[in-house]
């Protein structure tokens, strides 16, 4: 079966069987993450590191994701998009499996990037085995699946991952990623097509690789902030659940499960909003969507800046819902507007793209609350940080995500501004 074959002859069964497939890594993946934003606060206190120090289990993976996503992009683009997947969910099923063993804090770093290069690989080429499978009419109900596979994952991620710490220790959660992952391999090597007829010249000539990366953006400014919106938006909403499970486990000192429920509230949202986001999208303008997909971010994210030791756990709910509402009617428009920029040879490349800036996002806010937590804190472990001192550095670090929002706001509705002004002349 070839990729080519589906487009012609639409055979819906296996366009199926590709989302299902996606989806499943998606929702695997998803699971992890989230887990892993509940468990390093227990983390940190196993291994004795310091708050301005834990945020590198989540900052390693992050960032390496961030600056391998392009490069396995165009390598997808030239030699195939399921010989770049597949190989990609293995690592990442092997070396999830190797934190068991770890004693060290630095081995654990180490095989997280391990894991996070298996993570580039199929993460930079997911969207882009569904632009190519589904036609543009099809794809936005393609990709809310997608995403909605993704806060599916999240949702559930917390409250396993609290559950299963809370009766087998933080690293059982690593053994289940690792089975779950597995299966996903085993689907993604019989369910994903072949490429044929879209494969570019190999090269690995970096600095050509580099000009045709700037050139995706260079003259098309609604593209460039397309992916500047995911990046802020990825950033704050990842950032957002990690200040929040430290508020709740730390501050309040819920146990991990019981933490988990109250985190699900963002997730669940944004689950239920997301496909119907992705089928809105093939009806009207996305940009009309994203625009108060972020605004309603904004909303959620500015709970936050006013957290304080007697902050009631109603309004923690309130504010993740509603960021929730946000990020779910954002996420899926954004992605499909940001694919419909480029031409089809560029879909690995574009797809890679915004998983660089969804993760170089995730890992912008990461240091921002490792750096506001060394400010505050300095080396000491969050276990045994004051009350007051871990307050404000969760305010502040939520008031920087709320001005890193607002320019994410002013972008959006600059491109629709733009795109209602190509209508008009058009």
């Amino acid at each position: 079966m070839e990729l080519r074959q589906i487009q012609q002859e639409k055979f819906s069964k296996e366009q199926k069987a590709v989302c299902f497939a996606i989806i499943m890594i998606t929702f695997v993946s998803a699971i992890f993450g989230s887990a892993m934003n509940l468990l390093v606060p227990i983390m940190g206190k196993d291994f004795n590191v310091s708050a301005s120090v834990v945020g590198w289990i989540m900052t390693s993976f992050t960032i390496t994701v961030a600056l391998l996503s392009i490069p396995f992009g165009r390598l997808a683009d030239m030699v195939g998009k399921k010989r770049v997947f597949v190989p990609g969910i293995l690592i990442f099923s092997v070396f999830s499996l190797m934190p068991v063993f770890v004693q060290s804090f630095t081995v654990m770093l180490v095989f997280r990037v391990l894991q996070a290069i298996g993570g580039a690989m199929f993460f930079s080429t997911t969207t882009a085995i569904i632009a190519n499978v589904f036609p543009e009419g099809e794809r936005g109900k393609a990709v809310g699946l997608m995403i909605a596979s993704m806060y599916v994952g999240l949702t559930i991620g917390p409250i396993g991952a609290g559950a299963m710490n809370y009766y087998f220790g933080w690293r059982s959660v690593f053994i289940i990623t690792f089975a779950l992952s597995a299966i996903a391999f085993v689907m993604a090597l019989q369910k994903i097509p072949k490429d044929s007829g879209i494969l570019q010249k190999f090269s690995l000539n970096i600095f050509k690789d580099i000009i045709y990366i700037v050139k995706l953006f260079a003259g098309n400014f609604v593209y460039a902030a397309l992916n500047m919106t995911i990046l802020i938006a990825s950033g704050i909403g990842y950032g957002m659940v990690y200040l929040m499970s430290l508020y709740l486990q730390v501050v309040m000192g819920l146990p991990s499960q019981t933490a988990g429920f109250v985190l699900i509230a963002q997730s669940i949202f944004m689950t239920v909003i997301s496909p119907f986001a992705g089928r809105l999208s093939d009806r009207v303008s996305p940009f009309k969507l994203i625009v108060i997909g972020i605004s309603i971010c904004f909303i959620g994210i500015g709970f936050g800046a006013f957290i304080n030791v007697n902050f009631p756990l109603w309004l923690v709910i309130a504010a993740l819902s509603i960021s929730g509402i946000g990020f779910g009617l954002f996420t899926p428009p954004n992605t499909i507007a940001a694919m419909s920029c480029v031409e089809a040879k560029d879909y690995g490349t574009a797809s890679a793209v915004l998983v660089t800036m969804r993760y170089f996002g995730y890992s912008l806010t990461i240091a921002v609350t490792s750096i506001v937590a060394g400010i505050y804190m300095g080396n000491v472990p969050l276990a045994y940080a004051e009350t007051n001192v871990l307050i404000a550095t969760i305010r502040t670090s939520f008031i920087v995500f709320l001005m890193l929002c607002l320019c994410g706001v002013l972008l959006a509705v600059r491109c629709n501004m733009i795109k209602n002004k190509q209508k008009t002349t058009a």
